[in-house]
């Protein structure tokens, strides 16, 4: 079976790309620059064309650098380069974590937990230039979602809370990613939540505490745009915690009886629009959520062990 997920599992990865809007421009616009300027001679005999020539073709040269610059700069893709820190950051609070847990007796968990959340916030907010929130949503087994950590600046943030329960079928994103709908089988990503929820297809059981947004009408109703969204996020990636025994989604809404060895769901959400790359942030929050199963596993195996000698010793 662990073949079969594994198959599934790298037909959904992304496929490398091999052309590209920015390749075949430098290619064609390479081509012409130095093909204008190693040609030039053979065309033009005037020495005073062929100046204004080369001139023409070397402003034509910075433009092409220029725009090649700002489109490499747009996409943001170096500031992945700066993941690699936060990576290794993340791995390093793990292995220290579970290498001190038999002494502190689990007693750190929740404060690595904490660190490891702040530096995957910090992470995703250099990547795409703004302030990312980043939290572990438990699922329990009455399918309510429970927040179990978040980020310090989230955590400062969301002091006070209505104690209500947020169920998974009463919000969009956990629901797609559980049952595998639309596609949301590996994570969930949307860039704009304000227009998924205006074409219905967006829900959030928050909406009952801080007030359901409004459509109004603009320019004499020709358009319209989303008013009153109280959501602190307006974009969002949600990725499992979880190890797959096999790829269909549970059968039945009872977590305890599904056949998915599943801790929660890791959320990156940001207050801005078209924040994430479609190609590239998932598969790093996938890592990282991958990273965190282990952690948890492992702390949940060493806990179990360290309880057990002490649970027979009551019991003789």
């Amino acid at each position: 079976m662990s073949d079969v997920i594994q198959t599934k599992f790298e037909s959904q990865l992304p496929k490398l790309e091999r052309w590209s809007f920015v390749t075949i421009f430098n290619y064609v616009a390479g081509i012409c620059s130095i093909g204008g300027l190693v040609g030039a001679p053979f065309v033009v005999s005037d020495p005073n064309s062929m100046s204004f020539v080369f001139i023409t073709f070397l402003a034509i040269l910075v433009l092409v650098l220029l725009v090649h610059a700002f489109l490499v700069n747009r996409r943001k893709l170096h500031r992945y380069a700066q993941s690699v820190i936060f990576s290794h950051y993340v791995v390093h609070v793990i292995r220290d974590t579970l290498a001190e847990i038999e002494a502190t007796q689990g007693k750190h968990v929740e404060r690595a937990t904490r660190k490891i959340l702040d530096a995957i916030a910090t992470c995703f907010s250099i990547i795409i230039g703004k302030h990312c929130r980043c939290t572990i949503i438990e699922l329990v087994d009455n399918t309510e979602l429970k927040v179990v950590a978040r980020d310090d600046v989230s955590e400062a943030l969301n002091k006070k809370r209505i104690g209500k329960n947020h169920l998974l079928e009463n919000n969009t994103d956990f629901k797609n990613l559980w049952y595998a709908l639309d596609g949301c089988s590996r994570y969930y990503l949307c860039n704009n939540l304000l227009q998924e929820w205006k074409v219905h297809r967006y829900d959030n059981s928050s909406f009952d505490e801080v007030g359901y947004p409004s459509v109004v009408a603009t320019l004499f109703g020709l358009f319209s745009r989303v008013a009153n969204w109280q959501l602190p996020y307006r974009s969002a990636l949600i990725l499992p915690i979880r190890h797959l025994t096999e790829f269909a989604p549970p059968k039945n809404s009872d977590v305890l009886e599904s056949n998915w060895n599943f801790y929660g769901f890791l959320c990156i959400d940001c207050n801005s629009v078209n924040v994430f790359d479609n190609r590239y942030t998932p598969e790093l929050g996938g890592m990282y959520a991958d990273s965190l199963f282990t952690f948890f596993t492992q702390v949940e195996l060493t806990l179990d062990q360290l309880t057990r000698p002490c649970e027979s010793h009551k019991a003789n």
